[in-house]
């Protein structure tokens, strides 16, 4: 572990869960914002507010990066999910307050890999823990509000502009799109499959590459690649799947 000069930066490496000494009591409005990179993913990657230094009595880790899903996390949006490029640095500001609220002590850092030699790496840098704006005290946050064009002075968590059932409320709590009622899948938050090994034991694991588009909405794959994207959704029979595809060398297997 090592801290910038300024003491804005940390860079963990291996496997180390760290804690700070941060009272703040959590509304519904407590956001964590801050910027994280990686060069090697872990198995978990996260961060949170914590009221004691037990990690697995009560859920309060963020998590946004890593090949495994920690049961004890709550996950980020897809779109939000570190996907890379490897070292590059990514934004975040995520509505603590929309999981949990109470007097908190601690703020958590995860980088978790339990493996022999662990060599998984984390960089945070400019954390901040504040109550957001709420000028209209509708419990939606003006930076929401203004990200996605509802008007912050108007009470108006409780409408649905695209009418899928979800109020704004909702909406921002479940961060997803207020005004798109079928929108495309985000596929940011995917997981890397590799290694892969087929039924054969022929295939090369580790070849290929993965490049994300359109904020998340187009993927491309070369080389020999499988990648899992999580999502949440109850198949009926009337479950229809749609998408576009375009291929420029045909192979064995494309599903």
């Amino acid at each position: 572990m090592s801290v910038s000069a300024d003491g804005k930066e940390i860079q963990v490496t291996g496997n180390r869960w760290l804690q700070w000494l941060l009272p703040h009591t959590v509304t519904p409005l407590t956001v964590v914002e801050f910027s994280y990179k990686s060069n090697v993913q872990g198995e978990v990657h996260g961060i949170g507010l914590d009221e004691d230094t037990q990690l697995n009595n009560n859920k309060r880790l963020f998590q946004f990066h890593g090949t495994q899903y920690w049961e004890n996390a709550f996950r980020v949006g897809t779109s939000d999910w570190y996907a890379g490029p490897s070292g590059t640095w990514k934004n975040y500001r995520i509505g603590v307050g929309k999981s949990y609220t109470g007097a908190m002590r601690y703020l958590v850092i995860g980088n978790d890999h339990d493996i022999t030699n662990p060599n998984a790496s984390a960089s945070f840098k400019n954390i901040r823990v504040y109550n957001a704006p709420d000028s209209d005290l509708d419990l939606i946050p003006d930076w929401w509000e203004a990200e996605w064009g509802t008007n912050p002075l108007v009470k108006d968590a409780t409408l649905d502009p695209d009418d899928d059932g979800l109020t704004n409320l909702q909406e921002y709590q479940n961060n997803t799109d207020p005004l798109d009622p079928e929108g495309p899948l985000l596929m940011g938050g995917y997981l890397d499959l590799r290694p892969y090994v087929s039924h054969m034991g022929q295939d090369v694991p580790t070849a290929g590459t993965v490049v994300l588009q359109n904020k998340g909405e187009t993927m491309t794959l070369t080389g020999n690649r499988w990648v899992r994207v999580p999502f949440d959704y109850n198949v009926t029979p009337n479950t229809v799947m749609e998408f576009e595809f375009q291929a420029h060398n045909k192979e064995r297997y494309m599903p």
